[in-house]
């Protein structure tokens, strides 16, 4: 053992104060049939018939249970006869490539041999709109193929900003789906910027996709 030094043993010890930390108690029972379960509502009140091709967006993000969520989400989809395929929504990760980005999301134990459908990873975007100050509104070109998009993603603070909308579903639209290109564009505001631009982005793509 170490000895200390004599200065640390005479100085006096700090008061110090007992404290309780009390964490949100609230989950999920069964991520996996909750998540079937709600995914099939919401493709039930869609209108989309059987033979509709749906876009599934995966991030990057650390997300517990991740593997199966995605899975109950390919379910759900395959079993009311939709055709689905992956597609990342992670913005530059991945080395800003499509071939990274493939990487990042095999990482996370999504790929299309466990997962049993293809990853459609790309690039190229196309600009769709104007948000605020004439920032462009760019997304995964890709996307237009499909007959639906569905972005699976969790919904948290933001570490480096505050608003009504941080890190969630708007924040995938907006920086996830925009791929190299938009994420950077949108970056250049300045994440002051972010608790205004990024639903004003998100409803961009909304209003067109």
């Amino acid at each position: 053992m170490p000895l200390l030094p004599a200065r640390i043993l005479k100085d006096p010890i700090p008061h110090l104060v007992p404290v309780r930390q009390h964490f949100d108690p609230h989950h999920l029972d069964d991520p996996d049939r909750q998540t079937y379960e709600a995914v099939t509502r919401a493709l039930n009140r869609s209108g989309l018939g059987a033979g509709a091709r749906i876009a599934l967006g995966v991030g990057s993000r650390g997300i517990g249970d991740l593997k199966a969520l995605v899975s109950a989400t390919l379910r759900a989809c395959r079993d009311v006869g939709m055709m689905v395929e992956i597609v990342p929504a992670m913005g530059s990760h991945g080395g800003g490539t499509a071939a990274g980005q493939i990487q990042v999301l095999a990482g996370l134990g999504i790929s299309a041999e466990s997962m049993g459908v293809p990853i459609q990873s790309a690039m190229e975007v196309t600009t769709i709109g104007t948000a605020a100050d004439g920032v462009p509104v760019m997304v995964d070109r890709t996307l237009f193929s499909y007959d639906a998009v569905i972005p699976l993603n969790r919904i948290k603070p933001h570490t480096d900003y505050q608003g009504d909308h941080e890190s969630g579903l708007c924040k995938m639209l907006a920086i996830g789906f925009g791929k190299h290109e938009g994420c950077s564009r949108i970056h250049q505001e300045g994440f002051a910027a972010f608790p205004s631009l990024i639903p004003e982005v998100a409803r961009v793509m909304l209003d067109h996709l």
